[in-house]
């Protein structure tokens, strides 16, 4: 009984999620592309909330610093392998 139900919510939101990608793929690419670009020309990305959406708010911020942490780790590797392999 509870693995059907299961099987039902995750087929339902399957459906749900291919819809939206359908719909919405466009303007989440546009979306993407006007905060890379506010970042790019060192601008802010500002968030706020109340309630239930400061909440979401806090959780993208988080998302947010650790994507770009990484990116700015792989940045500092490859920089300094580059370097090493430069001078030797």
């Amino acid at each position: 009984m509870m693995q059907e139900r299961a099987r039902t919510y995750l087929e339902e939101m399957s459906r749900t999620a291919a819809r939206t990608a359908e719909a919405c793929a466009a303007d989440v690419a546009r979306g993407a592309e006007v905060l890379i670009n506010s970042l790019l020309d060192g601008g802010k990305i500002l968030l706020c909330g109340n309630g239930g959406s400061a909440a979401d708010c806090q959780h993208l911020a988080a998302e947010f610093v650790s994507a770009l942490f990484v990116l700015f780790v792989v940045f500092l590797v490859g920089s300094a392998l580059i370097g090493y392999l430069w001078l030797h």
